[in-house]
C-alpha cells in the first residue's frame, strides 16, 4: 500500500460508463472504530496452498463444502437479514440464500482488479439512489482500523449512487495499491459500519475478481471478463 497525499482537488469517477467530475477528499481524517475479522491467513497445507475443498475449514478460508463454521447471513453485515449461508468451490462464503434487509442500502463491492489501474467497482442494487458521501474504501487487514492515510479513501461529497448502477474508482481517485499477491478490499458506511468486504488470493484479481451475477447474491469468481461500469461476466 501505498500513502498518497490529497487536497481538494477535481477527480473523475465513472458511474456506470459516465465521467462525473466531483471534489475529491484528502485521506486522512478522524480515527475510524476497529472492527472484526476473520482475514485470510497462512496456508494450510505444505504446498503453500489451502486445502480448499476438503470439508474442514483451514486458516484462510470462510468456508469448506458443507461446513460454514455456524456462520450466519447477518454475519455478513447489515445489509443482509435472515437466510442460511453456503460455500463457493473456492471457499468463500455465498449469500445467494440470504435475504436483504429492507431498510439498508444495497451497496456492495462489485469487482476489482489488482493490476493496471486498481480498478474498484461498487453496486447499488437497490431500488433508489443512495448518497455515497462520507462512505470509506480501505484495503485494510481486518485486524485493524483504516485509519493510516494509506489505508483508505473517503468517498466525496456529492458522491450518489443510483439505483442498479456501477460507480468505478481507479488508483487515481482511490489511492490504493492493491497487490497482486493477495490483497483485501472493504467498504464501510459513513458510521464506519462495515457493509462489505471482499478478500482476494495471488493472481486471483489478475483480470477480474467479480460479483456473478451483480449485487449481494451474486458469488465471487476469479478471471472474469473485465466489465467494470457494465454487468458483470465471466
Amino acid at each position: 500500500m501505498r500513502g498518497i497525499e490529497r487536497s481538494m482537488v477535481m477527480r473523475a469517477l465513472v458511474v456506470a460508463g459516465v465521467v462525473l467530475s466531483v471534489p475529491s477528499l484528502a485521506c486522512s481524517g478522524a480515527s475510524a472504530a476497529a472492527y472484526e475479522t476473520a482475514a485470510r491467513s497462512e496456508p494450510a497445507d505444505e504446498t503453500g496452498a489451502a486445502a480448499c475443498g476438503d470439508g474442514v475449514i483451514d486458516l484462510g478460508e470462510d468456508c469448506d463444502g458443507s461446513d460454514v463454521g455456524g456462520a450466519r447471513c447477518t454475519d455478513l453485515g447489515p445489509a443482509y437479514a435472515e437466510g442460511e449461508l453456503s460455500c463457493s468451490v473456492s471457499c468463500t462464503f455465498v449469500p445467494a440464500a440470504c435475504k436483504l434487509a429492507a431498510t439498508e442500502p444495497r451497496v456492495v463491492i462489485n469487482e476489482v482488479t489488482s493490476v493496471s489501474h486498481d480498478t474498484i467497482e461498487i453496486y447499488n442494487a437497490g431500488d433508489s439512489a443512495v448518497d455515497l458521501a462520507g462512505w470509506t474504501l480501505s484495503d485494510a487487514e481486518f485486524a485493524h482500523a483504516p485509519t493510516r492515510h494509506d489505508d483508505r479513501f473517503v468517498l466525496p461529497i456529492g458522491t450518489v449512487l443510483d439505483a442498479r448502477m456501477h460507480l468505478v474508482l481507479q488508483v487515481g481517485d482511490h489511492g490504493l495499491a492493491l497487490s497482486g499477491a493477495g490483497d483485501f478490499v472493504v467498504l464501510l458506511d459513513r458510521d464506519l459500519v462495515v457493509r462489505d468486504r471482499v478478500g482476494f488470493d495471488a493472481d486471483e484479481a489478475a483480470e477480474s475478481y467479480c460479483r456473478v451475477p451483480d449485487g449481494p447474491h451474486g458469488s465471487w469468481q476469479h478471471d472474469c471478463e473485465p466489465s467494470f461500469g457494465a454487468r458483470n461476466r465471466h
